[in-house]
């Protein structure tokens, strides 16, 4: 089996293991790519609305662009703000020039009946960079509140963006839109839950529409996609076992088709039973059953099969026990029943039974099957060693057929499968497989057969399978390849790493989160009037949420590799094997260290630091594509490790003693470790009695009450309309409460006392 849930059932718990084959081979229905399906459990938090704050003036750098802005905010009484003054400085050849007034925005309130704002506008004098806009709300009979921008372009406004938000404030939806004519509803949405995490999106034109939503409850998740084509309607509820961390409920509709799997465990957390149903086809025949009184009350207008594992005894097999990693056992096995039914008749059953001493120790596997006909044949045959270990099993398949019912064979198959195991010191080792193969059909015969060599080792907690795969076909051909599988087991948390010989790797992750973080990223400038911004937290973890997510790449002719989109919504609803996987920006395995608290993502790099709830690092990576070498020796920032080779781009946030923001500093560093400031802003607040630091840092005066002071050097004192107060003097005490510009070393900050 090749992904995660895979380790979910008692199948093979490798990428290319062995296993054993229940079920009649030409009657195991599509079990395997069901298993396949990581299914996205549902994130949730709860979004907090930002405190109205008001930020004096601020700075930013913008190092790439070669330009410096300073914003300078105004306010009323009310702490509404009314004005920005917007200033920028130009480096040339290196050469930071003189700072010049950019432009002056203006802002407008306007409020309704019940003193709800209703619109917001800003209004900038002409210039080549900042375009005036509005804001508008309404109040929905929902009672969620619409906000709706526009933007001006040349002499009209033209729709930019809209976001909803719901009435504890939450974020629920935000569009923005692709197309200038307000007559065309182009646009591209995404949606959120009510505790703040994005579950799901939407790309609309007129009528063409494209994507997929997730509706549900912690754990329980229905996933229905949007289509503008009513035939292409596919949707995924899945249900997870939080206890146990796996999957307990799968149901897919496709194309108006139903597959419905129910996943069973014993109070031990073993896999007891796998039910599989699908809608009977119109034109499916139904055989005839040698047995019919074997399965009760089958559903008459559907397919379905059914595998139920019974134990001998209590005992839990571990991943790195060998019954377990190699054969998919979860516990010592008393018997494996599988039974399949065509329109509530039963056409295929198999009992496998393992006989045992009574110590414990197996003895024989006995198969009993039924369905065996003139046109379809099966027998597998298990041998035992005086050790009570499986060293061998032979599987014949042969399938005929005479679709023009002359009297002649038109089509004939078949397969031979024979599987050595070797076993030392109570573990195996290594496995050879044999697969022939052979058709005959109008075409003529084909023959082709394949050899599989695994050697196993085993750790503590895991186990890795190193497979070399040769396959010869009769038309010359020839494949050989090889692949590597690790797996890992801590806790509650499942590892799989696989990666083939074309450099194609894989990384799943099944766990059970344990705590609840999140956080919301601190953006200073919108903490003006809550949900003028469409604005959501970032969910880290919620206590026992199962989280599973998959990263894929895939190699290319030039060894390279790229990656296959399961890092996004948009791109999973075009998989056509998954209708919804999880969001691998939004898995995290977090740890504390040094006193921070580090988010990895699947692929173990850092991208969140936090200190407390406050976000002080992000890593955003370059060339993610190209996964991580084990064998590379990883940087370090401040202690966390960082993948050798890779490009990434590192934002810096730092608080003030009230954890307001100060500054953020971004940077970007290459793979071979050099690095270029990208980003610099620093933010002043108006908190009566907080010296505002300017973005310059060099005023160095100090307020304590309404004593001002300063280290070194001396300063002069004035108010807003240029009277001067007081001139190159190393303390003043001011007059009265109000507001005070205070010029030294050639820089002035703005002083506010009560």
């Amino acid at each position: 089996m090749s992904t995660a849930l895979a380790l979910l059932t008692a199948c093979p718990q490798t990428a290319d293991a062995q296993g054993f084959r229940f079920g009649r081979q030409t009657h195991r229905k599509s079990l395997q790519k069901k298993l396949e399906k990581l299914n996205q459990a549902q994130r949730y938090t709860r979004m907090v609305a930002p405190k109205k704050v008001n930020i004096d003036d601020w700075t930013e750098v913008n190092l790439e662009g070669n330009q410096k802005f300073r914003y300078v905010y105004g306010y009323d009484k009310n702490r509404n703000r009314t004005s920005e003054s917007i200033y920028i400085t130009r480096r040339e050849n290196g050469q930071w020039g003189a700072e010049e007034l950019l432009t002056v925005g203006t802002y407008v309130y306007e409020y309704n009946a019940q003193g709800k704002l209703r619109k917001k506008t800003v209004n900038y004098t002409p210039n080549s960079i900042f375009d005036s806009y509005y804001i508008e709300t309404a109040p929905q009979q929902d009672g969620t509140t619409q906000y709706v921008r526009y933007e001006s372009s040349g002499d009209t406004y033209q729709r930019k963006g809209m976001w909803i938000c719901r009435a504890d404030g939450t974020l629920a939806e935000v569009r923005k839109y692709t197309h200038s004519d307000a007559n065309t509803e182009a646009y591209d949405a995404k949606f959120y839950n009510t505790l703040g995490e994005q579950a799901g999106y939407l790309k609309k034109s007129d009528a063409w529409q494209s994507g997929c939503r997730a509706e549900g409850q912690l754990n329980d998740s229905t996933i229905q996609q949007i289509s503008s084509d009513s035939y292409n309607q596919r949707s995924c509820h899945y249900k997870y076992n939080a206890d146990l961390g796996r999957i307990a409920y799968l149901k897919e509709v496709n194309y108006g088709d139903e597959d419905r799997t129910t996943y069973e465990y014993d109070t031990f957390g073993r896999l007891v039973k796998i039910a599989y149903s699908q809608p009977l086809y119109d034109d499916e025949e139904v055989v005839p059953s040698p047995n019919p009184g074997s399965l009760r009350a089958a559903p008459a207008n559907e397919d379905t099969e059914v595998t139920t594992f019974t134990y001998a005894s209590d005992e839990v097999y571990a991943v790195n026990n060998p019954w377990r990693a190699v054969f998919g056992f979860e516990g010592p096995l008393a018997s494996v029943h599988f039974v399949e039914t065509t329109g509530g008749k039963v056409n295929y059953e198999e009992t496998n039974t393992f006989k045992r001493d009574a110590s414990g120790k197996l003895q024989t596997v006995d198969r009993q099957h039924t369905g065996n006909t003139v046109w379809v044949k099966d027998s597998i045959a298990i041998s035992v060693d005086p050790f009570g270990q499986i060293d061998k099993t032979y599987s014949y398949f042969r399938e005929m057929n005479d679709y023009d019912q002359d009297g002649v064979v038109d089509y004939d198959y078949t397969s031979e499968i024979t599987d050595n195991y070797t076993w030392e010191n109570g573990l195996i080792t290594h496995s050879l497989v044999v697969d022939k193969n052979t058709t005959t059909n109008g075409y003529g015969k084909e023959t082709s057969e394949g050899t599989q060599t695994s050697t196993y080792t085993y750790t503590d907690n895991g186990f890795t399978d190193k497979c070399h795969q040769i396959y010869q076909y009769s038309d010359g051909q020839k494949y050989e390849s090889d692949m590597l599988s690790t797996l890992k087991q801590e806790g509650k948390k499942l590892s799989i790493y696989t990666k083939d010989a074309d450099r194609a790797e894989k990384f799943i992750v099944v766990d059970v989160q344990n705590r609840d973080l999140k956080f919301e990223r601190p953006n200073a400038l919108v903490m003006n009037h809550d949900g003028f911004s469409p604005e959501s937290p970032v969910v880290v973890s919620v206590n026992g949420r199962v989280a599973a997510a998959e990263y894929r790449t895939y190699g290319n002719y030039d060894e390279g590799k790229y990656h296959y989109g399961t890092s996004y919504l948009e791109m999973a609803a075009w998989n056509e094997s998954e209708l919804f996987i999880n969001q691998c920006e939004n898995y995290f395995d977090v740890s504390e260290e040094n006193g921070q608290t580090v988010c990895r993502n699947i692929l173990g790099y850092p991208i969140y630091v936090l200190e407390g709830n406050k976000l002080v690092q992000e890593y955003d990576y370059y060339d993610l594509d190209y996964a991580v070498d084990p064998a590379t020796t990883p940087n370090t920032v401040r202690g966390i490790e960082l993948p050798k080779g890779k490009g990434y781009e590192l934002t810096t946030y730092t608080y003030n003693g009230k954890g307001l923001l100060v500054a953020k500093k971004q940077t970007y560093t290459d793979a071979n470790g050099v690095t270029e400031e990208l980003l610099d802003a620093e933010y002043n607040y108006d908190h009566t009695g907080i010296v505002q630091v300017t973005a310059n840092g060099k005023v160095g005066t100090t307020l304590s009450g309404r004593n001002l002071s300063i280290g070194q050097g001396n300063f002069s004192v004035a108010t807003p309309d240029g009277r001067i107060l007081a001139s190159e003097v190393s303390s003043f005490r001011l007059p009265a409460a109000g507001v005070y510009i205070v010029t030294a070393n050639g820089a002035s900050i703005k002083v506010y006392v009560k």
